[in-house]
């Protein structure tokens, strides 16, 4: 870089009235994506810290000025080409593209023009999510992750979209085995989040989950799902649940023994136990 810096230094003093910069001989040259990873490579370079802050700061003016959105930029930089192998959250790009997203929202309002807005003209919700999903998983890019979690999610409230809706988008299977779907967590997070948010709904993962499954099939889910160790705890949190809402009905004790699948189950199954509890809170919230 310090070649092109002597170039435009030369060019400068020998045609005064004719002033070229640094970044108009660099765009020329190069691709705007190349530029700015030289401009990211040359701040790591104490000698070149200043002069490439400088020359970025004038990138990311001249793109404000030009109108350009967080989605052009995000093209322009090619990072809809970067998700395969979970590259994108790490790239310099990105970051420098969230710096650019936060810049131009600052003069910009609109949901279309968050990070999570721009980023949804180029991937479904489905990869978007599972994207993120990744990203946390990773040390170095947890915080970014975080982050983007918690904007998809405001991001759905905003944009009035339902937890079926969202179920739907994600493209979440109604299997007995959806609880240990790796993106049911986030579906559940949104369900508690448009909960607070919306409360005249009156929403719960677990009424979500009986209009997904109806009733019976529910129960078959939750039975299978307290058998699998990463979905026991959410299962029985969701079981006990489900035997409130049926002691407030005052559900037949048959119908449960039933739901629950207790027939043939040991003495220590833990539907047996529920079905156990579920009888004698009946009982005595009879009396």
């Amino acid at each position: 870089m310090n070649t092109w810096v002597k170039y435009t230094d030369d060019f400068n003093k020998a045609y005064p009235d004719t002033e070229i910069t640094l970044l108009s001989v660099l765009s020329k040259r190069f691709k705007e994506e190349t530029v700015v990873q030289m401009l990211i490579a040359a701040k790591k370079i104490p000698s070149m810290e200043n002069l490439a802050v400088k020359i970025q700061a004038k990138q990311t003016k001249l793109w404000l000025s030009a109108g350009k959105s967080p989605a052009d930029v995000f093209a322009l930089l090619r990072l809809n080409y970067m998700y395969e192998g979970n590259t994108l959250f790490s790239s310099p790009l990105f970051i420098a593209w969230v710096k650019y997203t936060e810049e131009y929202r600052m003069i910009n309002f609109g949901s279309e023009f968050t990070i999570i807005g721009s980023m949804k003209k180029y991937f479904n919700m489905e990869i978007l999510a599972t994207m993120i999903l990744n990203a946390s998983k990773k040390t170095s890019t947890s915080s970014i992750a975080k982050r983007l979690e918690t904007e998809l999610l405001r991001e759905w409230s905003i944009t009035l979209q339902t937890p079926g809706q969202v179920f739907t988008s994600l493209h979440l299977p109604a299997r007995y085995s959806l609880l240990e779907h790796p993106l049911f967590p986030l579906w559940s997070k949104y369900v508690t989040y448009f909960s607070e948010v919306e409360p005249s709904f009156k929403v719960t993962l677990l009424s979500q989950l009986r209009k997904i499954f109806g009733e019976s099939n529910l129960s078959k889910v939750l039975v299978r799902a307290q058998k699998v160790p990463k979905t026991k705890q959410i299962a029985t949190e969701l079981l006990d649940e489900q035997l409130s809402v049926w002691l407030s009905q005052l559900k037949d004790p048959v119908a449960v023994y039933k739901l629950l699948r207790v027939e043939g189950a040991a003495t220590n199954d833990a539907n047996r136990l529920l079905y156990v509890k579920y009888v004698k809170d009946y009982v005595y919230g009879a009396e």
